[in-house]
């Protein structure tokens, strides 16, 4: 049988998510079914948009260095390749590749299979909000969309995409390979913690959508109650100079610790007592699953992405965005009672393991290709 060759394409400017899951796919998927190329649009100040290909993998990657918002010369290097590639599907991630996937298929009368995967249109401001305009347009030109959290349905509403091409299937992770790693205490000194010490952590992009200010204050507010917290920050972003300030201004800089980009995680999961997140918007994020996964205890915004993976009182809390109050005593609730947290973190791994398998998505997207040729008459 025919091998279905697919490239995914991806713009390192969304990278974090997208690159994470990615890798997971180009890794994963039946290599006895299908051939893998993967290809970012990047340019050279880009830091950790590559994704992390395994030895055995036969995966293909190719980093095409751009010299613009839209520079010309990579669409031709891209239909180059995907004529040389003989691809079948074209799986575009990112509101940047599903216009090249468009202007190639279109314009450049590539014959290719069109396939996105929405992975949540969050980034604030009118520039984005334009952007993500022109995507929701673009995608009724897809013969598949592929949505990672349930809510993202409704944000295509009214633009005039048929039922019949979206299909919900949820981000997963490896929790094989997810395990508390190294020395707890040895680590929690690198990083400046006391043994002691009561840690809060948030681990991602800091940008404007994730509201780590609401953090700060729930964290002001709460060391009223509980005098040994401090709150872990891993990962940059344009936000960082004005968390420091609002820190500052607050009083609680020795409670804040910024340990910047941290290319392993697993262990950073390790020092946590409590994983939070006050994003005013999400996809689906990975640094719930994996907090999850690694039994750390979470309150999340109740917002599309994070309630798809968190069910209040059940395996963390829920809260409106924007309340620090709640927050803050949700915070307390949890690191003073020991026995409501376990039971949190043990729902939390039952969750993970049966709803985000990474075995079941791989095999929902493996399915999902061969229907899409078999359209078309071609076995795989």
């Amino acid at each position: 049988m025919k091998k279905i060759n697919i490239m995914y394409l991806y713009s390192s400017k969304g990278f974090g998510g997208i690159v994470q899951n990615l890798s997971l796919l180009a890794n994963n998927l039946d290599i006895e079914s299908f051939n893998v190329i993967v290809v970012s649009l990047t340019n050279k100040s880009d830091e950790g948009s590559d994704i992390h290909l395994k030895e055995k993998s036969r995966a293909i990657f190719h980093r095409i260095d751009e010299t613009g918002k839209l520079d010309l010369r990579s669409l031709f290097e891209i239909k180059e390749l995907i004529t040389r590639y003989r691809i079948d599907i074209l799986s575009c991630h990112g509101y940047k590749a599903d216009l090249c996937g468009l202007l190639l298929s279109k314009f450049y009368r590539c014959n290719v299979r069109l396939v996105a995967m929405a992975h949540g249109w969050v980034t604030p401001g009118l520039k984005f909000r334009i952007y993500y305009l022109l995507d929701k347009l673009i995608l009724r030109y897809f013969d598949r969309i592929i949505l990672v959290a349930d809510g993202l349905l409704d944000e295509l509403k009214g633009f005039a995409i048929s039922p019949d091409k979206t299909v919900v299937i949820h981000n997963a992770i490896d929790t094989d390979v997810l395990e508390k790693k190294g020395d707890r205490n040895a680590l929690r000194k690198v990083l400046n913690l006391g043994r002691e010490d009561l840690v809060i952590g948030f681990i991602g992009r800091l940008s404007k959508e994730k509201s780590i200010d609401t953090v700060l204050f729930a964290v002001k507010k709460t060391l009223v109650s509980l005098k040994d917290v401090k709150f872990l920050i891993v990962g940059e972003g344009s936000q960082k100079d004005s968390l420091l300030n609002i820190a500052e201004k607050l009083g609680i800089n020795d409670r804040i610790i910024f340990a910047g980009y941290q290319k392993e995680v697993e262990g950073i999961y390790g020092v946590l007592d409590l994983y939070v997140s006050a994003s005013l918007k999400e996809g689906l994020p990975n640094s719930i699953l994996e907090a999850q996964a690694m039994g750390v205890p979470c309150i999340v915004t109740d917002i599309s992405g994070n309630n798809d993976i968190i069910k209040n009182g059940v395996n963390g809390y829920l809260i409106k965005p924007g309340d620090h109050e709640t927050l803050s005593r949700k915070i307390v609730a949890l690191l003073e009672d020991k026995d409501l947290a376990g039971r949190f973190t043990v729902e939390g791994k039952r969750i993970v393991k049966q709803k985000f398998s990474l075995t079941e998505r791989i095999g929902k997207l493996e399915d999902l290709y061969r229907e899409l040729m078999a359209s078309i008459g071609v076995k795989s």
